[in-house]
């Protein structure tokens, strides 16, 4: 991430155009990129950066948020792309080992209270189930997907089912990032719960997590307001284990990122940018959902995302994507929930999830094409079944 910094002289808002020449005259393309890209330089600032990046030969975009996201960004997937075939069968095999080890864990303290801990034999079995939990969730999990949720903000019955929906039908795909507000969020307790000491080690853990970089990201709460922050949430898409761990003990199954207003545009680029599937939530469209489509729509990302919408609400869903896909370029997919977060077709829904992780569209990063060899196993794959 050293690529993205914020300068202090950009700041102004009438900066020296020769200290910014002199500032970027030995800097790389990508610090430029990200300096054009930061929102927290001066709009006259970025101006000058922008004529720098047109001298140097830079493509310009109209967007440099985007810029940003490919300015030495992508986060590479875990592992190898799967299959079809292998996208489809993974979730279902999490499903089952995390419900198995579950019950495991709840059966051996059920027999431990009823014993009232007089029976050794409980113990030790409580200790083993707890242990294979832990294991098979934070270690054995090697190929989870990174999924982004995109979704109306500040609408509590939305947001409601649209949890319900996480925990029974994408959870188990991979890790789910979305944007808080105030119906989606972490919570505020545990978060000022975990930063008080409980023992001598808390004393001095506790602090270190404050400003030892490596020890922050096992904090949940993520708050993007500037280059360090963003920096922060590009790092922690990178940790497998992190991010299992924060997956294993949380009831939504989301990771929530809060940004500042400058910020936000900048996470979601990441964010679309390498991330395996986009989920767009289209029950109700307001500017930042419309902002969000376009970027979908321009960027060509149409094959990494899908729509999902209450039963009530298709018909509004479908003059959205009409709106916005109205010629003969196919869109995503549309699904329909209930409100208890139930698909209409979860057999549809499923395939179509794991055909678009087996096919992500960027997947190899920017300027790298699909392996070829792959893309004629998975069509073979979806021609069999």
């Amino acid at each position: 991430m050293s690529d993205l910094k914020t300068f202090g002289h950009l700041k102004r808002a009438a900066p020296d155009r020769a200290k910014v020449e002199k500032l970027f005259a030995k800097k790389s393309d990508e610090v430029l990129l990200g300096a054009l890209a930061n929102p927290d330089h001066s709009p006259e600032s970025r101006r000058l950066l922008k004529e720098l990046a047109d001298a140097r030969g830079l493509q310009g975009d109209e967007d440099d948020g985007w810029a940003l996201a490919q300015s030495s960004m992508f986060v590479r997937p875990f592992g190898s792309r799967p299959t079809c075939a292998e996208a489809l069968e993974a979730s279902r095999r999490r499903r089952r080992l995390h419900r198995a080890t579950q019950a495991v864990v709840a059966l051996c303290v059920a027999l431990v209270l009823v014993t009232g801990g007089a029976v050794e034999f409980w113990w030790g079995a409580l200790a083993l189930a707890v242990v294979v939990w832990l294991l098979g969730g934070i270690y054995a999990w090697r190929r989870p997907s990174r999924i982004l949720l995109l979704r109306p903000f500040q609408t509590k019955k939305v947001a409601k089912a649209l949890k319900r929906f996480v925990r029974k039908n994408v959870a188990f795909h991979g890790h789910t990032f979305t944007l808080a507000d105030k119906y989606v969020k972490e919570s505020r307790f545990l978060y000022w719960v975990n930063h008080v000491p409980r023992s001598p080690v808390d004393i001095v853990l506790i602090p270190l997590m404050l400003f030892f970089k490596p020890l922050r990201q096992l904090q949940r709460w993520i708050r993007v307001s500037g280059a360090g922050s963003y920096g922060l949430l590009h790092d922690r898409m990178s940790r497998r284990f992190t991010l299992n761990y924060l997956w294993l003990f949380s009831w939504n199954k989301m990771l929530m990122v809060r940004s500042s207003d400058a910020w936000w545009k900048p996470c979601i680029d990441l964010l679309m940018y390498s991330s395996q599937l986009i989920i767009v939530d289209l029950s109700w469209v307001k500017q930042g959902t419309e902002w969000e489509l376009d970027q979908i729509n321009r960027r060509d990302l149409e094959g990494k995302s899908v729509f999902i919408v209450p039963q009530e609400k298709a018909e509004y869903a479908r003059e959205i994507i009409a709106r916005f896909w109205p010629d003969d370029e196919p869109p995503p997919p549309l699904h329909e929930y209930d409100g208890s977060g139930r698909l209409v077709n979860r057999v549809a829904y499923e395939e179509d999830v794991a055909s678009i992780v087996s096919e992500s569209h960027l997947w190899d990063g920017p300027g790298q094409d699909p392996d070829p060899n792959h893309m004629k196993t998975t069509s073979s794959t979806n021609a069999g079944g």
